[in-house]
């Protein structure tokens, strides 16, 4: 163990010293190495248009026959069902019913999109080649042409619409020319980018559509795709995951539910964080960018979602780079963790799971840090803005501390703050953690040991006063990009001004000296109830665990919440008030009270002297049994069981009664 803690110590100051870049996987086809037929055919294949063979190739060079390039067509055009429903008759003599494509080629033809027709002979030469003026004959009658739009000219009319609309791109293929899977793939690529005849998106009569706002892919992972501008991952039509786009810039193709069906890339450079990623080695150190600027050094940086100067690079910091916008990205987000798994192996890692189950992506290069540790060891995870794995280290002060931060919403739900946004939320699947204490709270998360995740809340509210309407907070301005939270949810810049608050819970400075996170208060919500507490403590995994269940009577009859684990220390048997929210418990308090409330202490039914003091009682106090370990419907009936009666009160009200004979 020693000697593999000096591997990594090691590996960790190679890092550091003599940087590293990442390069971005292009998974896809393996056969496939030039980038744009790559870009094309995978698109196609997120969409189900394309697919290789059973070898999983895709073999770009080899002509397509016309009976493929209709099935193409009409999957694209959301005919299956309709091809499967065709398939039971025969058209041609040479395309029967027992022809893999019979009904593919029946719906091309006779359907209410048809696109093709048979040889003047009467037969359809499924497995001929098809021609690059039938090819571009197909999609500008998928588009709305007809014959008449192409001055009756075959095939050149067609050929010179496809021209005009931008269909053909470079290809610059002669009309009886075969096109190969890869030409194909483009022209299907292009189609989806061109405009009707009546100068409307291509949307194959609603059953897709392409959205209107570029956006930078993040990832795709099992049927979901996260992009820069989505709060949750999208879930998309088929259960696939893709590196090939992660970090391009595009657009999402998005079925009529809003599923996305695919991504449609919009140029071909990869763009944030995503082709490459460096450490920086040094404070305000630029070593290494020009590796993945190209050379060019007339870049912006952006650090945490801000401008800075090069003088504000830290050691350990992780940059990326956008050619479309000549922009270094740059984030300082390191996690310590406790390695969980990974997969598919501890040598080639894709993936790796810690914090209860959550699940990084691994890009390329940092495969090879990460693979000096085993599952069952501890590591710092140094993060990209889009909250990818670019390295792995030796985890604590003596190798590369962890500094992650996360936000825990009002719900429970614990997000990473990563690049300046929040990213990922924490899995924190069957692991001990006191994020019920934390509700609202911005914390630093650690995980030391397999089942232990330890948030620690942040202080550091400042005695300065907030000006809402100025935008600063004291001396200091807020930034525009500011992570603002209150009252346990995000609100946007814009609602800090309608806030009548003057409570900062917590506040951080950027390196402009700008605060770029803001607590207000952490006001963590939920229904508030009364009731008795029943603790049961157990071990699990040789850990002390302590559940909480709560039952209270509302509505005329007695309820339970839970058990719901906990990190309150409230004992068997106590009356406390309590908070919830889903299976969470965000409050639990103890409720003092006052012993022996003779007959002579009551004021009728609405109020008590006790100590000296007069308590309300609550219109809704709720009585409870001590002699039948039962709730009582109502007071009347507590009263005339017995005088032996204790009060328990919240904010000088009596919200619970205890009576026994």
């Amino acid at each position: 163990m020693m000697k593999k803690r000096w591997i990594c110590a090691a590996l960790c100051l190679a890092l550091c010293i003599g940087l590293f870049a990442v390069a971005v996987s292009a998974v896809g086809f393996p056969d496939v190495s030039d980038p744009e037929a790559a870009r094309d055919a995978e698109v196609l294949r997120l969409m189900g248009v394309m697919e290789g063979d059973p070898s999983g190739a895709f073999r770009p060079n080899e002509p397509l026959t016309r009976a493929q390039f209709c099935k193409m067509a009409v999957v694209l055009m959301g005919q299956d069902d309709a091809a499967h429903k065709a398939a039971s008759r025969t058209i041609f003599p040479d395309v029967r019913a027992s022809h893999w494509a019979c009904g593919w080629v029946n719906v091309a033809v006779t359907g209410e999109r048809a696109f093709i027709r048979g040889l003047p002979d009467g037969t359809f030469a499924p497995e001929r080649a098809i021609t690059y003026g039938e090819a571009a004959t197909i999609l500008m009658r998928m588009l709305g042409y007809t014959d008449a739009d192409a001055d009756g000219l075959w095939p050149q009319g067609y050929l010179n619409l496809a021209e005009a609309a931008g269909l053909g791109g470079e290809l610059a293929l002669a009309a009886n020319a075969s096109v190969s899977r890869a030409q194909a793939a483009h022209l299907f690529v292009q189609m989806l980018t061109c405009r009707t005849k009546g100068g409307e998106p291509y949307t194959a009569d609603g059953k897709f559509s392409v959205s209107d706002k570029e956006t930078t892919l993040y990832s795709v992972r099992n049927g979901k795709l996260t992009t820069n501008d989505s709060v949750t991952a999208y879930d998309m039509t088929r259960n696939l995951t893709s590196d090939l786009f992660t970090g391009m810039r595009g657009y999402l193709v998005l079925d009529k539910n809003g599923k996305v069906l695919s991504f449609l890339p919009t140029y071909s450079g990869t763009a944030a964080a995503s082709n490459a990623a460096v450490m920086i080695r040094a404070d305000g150190s630029t070593d290494g960018l020009d590796a993945i600027t190209g050379g060019r050094t007339d870049y912006t940086i952006v650090k945490n979602g801000i401008k800075i100067g090069a003088q504000h690079l830290r050691e350990h910091d992780v940059a990326t780079y956008d050619r479309d916008r000549n922009e270094i990205t740059v984030c300082d987000t390191r996690i310590s963790v406790y390695y969980e798994s990974c997969a598919p192996s501890a040598a080639e890692p894709l993936t790796v799971r810690t914090l209860g189950g959550t699940e990084f992506s691994v890009l390329p290069e940092a495969r090879q840090s990460v693979a000096q540790f085993k599952p069952g060891e501890e590591m710092t995870l140094l993060l990209t803005a889009e909250g990818d794995v670019a390295a792995a280290a030796g985890a604590g002060a003596a190798n590369v501390p962890g500094n992650a931060l996360v936000f825990v919403g009002a719900d429970g739900t614990v997000r990473l703050i990563c690049g300046g946004k929040l990213g990922k939320t924490l899995s924190l699947k069957d692991v001990l953690t006191n994020r019920d204490t934390m509700l609202g709270c911005v914390a630093r998360v650690q995980q030391t040991e397999k089942k232990r995740v330890t948030l620690l809340q942040r202080f550091g509210g400042s005695e300065e006063a907030l000006n809402a309407k100025e935008g600063k907070l004291g001396k200091h301005a807020i930034s525009r990009n500011v992570l603002l939270f209150d009252k346990g949810e995000q609100i946007a810049y814009g609602e800090l001004q309608n806030t009548d608050v003057n409570q900062v819970q917590f506040a951080r400075l950027n390196e402009l000296g700008e605060v770029d996170i803001l607590v207000l208060r952490s006001g963590a919500s939920g229904i508030f109830c009364y009731g008795r507490a029943s603790v049961e403590e157990m071990t699990e995994d040789g850990y002390l665990v302590r559940y909480l269940t709560l039952s209270y009577f509302e509505d005329g009859q007695a309820r339970t919440l839970g058990p719901f684990r906990t990190s309150y220390m409230v004992k068997d048997g106590d009356f406390v008030e309590a908070m919830y929210k889903g299976s969470i418990f965000s409050k639990v308090t103890v409720l003092p009270r006052h012993l022996s409330i003779p007959a002579s202490s009551w004021i009728g039914t609405s109020a008590i002297n006790a100590g000296g003091r007069t308590f309300s009682v609550s219109p809704n106090v709720s009585c409870y049994n001590l002699d039948a370990e039962e709730w009582m419907p109502d007071l009347e009936t507590a009263l005339a069981y017995g005088r032996d009666v204790t009060a328990y009160v919240q904010d000088g009200t009596v919200r619970i009664l205890t009576v026994k004979s």
